[in-house]
């Protein structure tokens, strides 16, 4: 192998490597070789997006700060959670506007967006409100891990993947955890306590 220096009209000077013999790599692809130019930086490999982080998993505490943050100081009430695998979508009663709710949508690594004002009537709101000392959603792993147990016991097809759970108020105005969780042809919800215990199973197919 060679290197030729090439000068052109304008009188700049290119480094170009010749090919010495059969087999030689340079010879399918002859040119410039960018690091023999003056001050060339090799770009590093990039190493693209982090991994996801699914919130039924690892729990969605962090998501919760970053929402109290966004909504402001004194945000202690909800009226629904829906935690999926990568993202926490919550209708919260704001501080400065009692009576209300708007929807917020918390993307792991990404922070809330919202506010998104709903139409619900006040008298409605004050009924499903719950505070959020409540439920610990870094308990989200050990509610799925429960439910899938449930699931696989009664339904006797093998363990079910959990698609999303779901805070709020049931008819009777207790505080419930619904765990939703299913495969191609089966599916099931376990309803459970906001401390963790199971009072209903229901499974079926799709």
């Amino acid at each position: 192998m060679a290197v030729v220096l090439l000068v052109g009209a304008a009188g700049f000077v290119l480094p170009v490597l010749i090919g010495s013999g059969e087999g030689d790599e340079s010879d399918s692809n002859p040119g410039v070789s960018a690091s023999m130019m003056p001050g060339a930086v090799l770009p590093e490999a990039d190493p693209g997006p982090a991994p996801a982080r699914d919130l039924l998993l690892t729990g969605a505490a962090a998501e919760m700060v970053e929402l109290r943050a966004a909504v402001g100081d004194g945000l202690g009430k909800a009226r629904q959670l829906v935690i999926y695998p990568d993202r926490l979508v919550a209708e919260v009663e704001p501080p400065t506007a009692p009576g209300t709710v708007e929807r917020w949508v918390v993307l792991p690594g990404e922070g809330p967006t919202g506010p998104d004002p709903l139409d619900v009537p006040s008298e409605q709101v004050v009924a499903q409100l719950f505070s959020l000392s409540d439920v610990d959603l870094g308990r989200l792993p050990a509610f799925v891990a429960s439910a899938q147990v449930e699931l696989t016991a009664a339904d006797g097809l093998g363990p079910l993947v959990a698609s999303h759970l779901v805070v709020q108020r049931d008819p009777l105005g207790e505080l419930r955890v619904w765990v939703h969780a299913g495969s191609d042809t089966w599916r099931g919800v376990v309803v459970l306590t906001a401390g963790g215990e199971v009072v209903d199973v229901q499974t079926g197919p799709r």
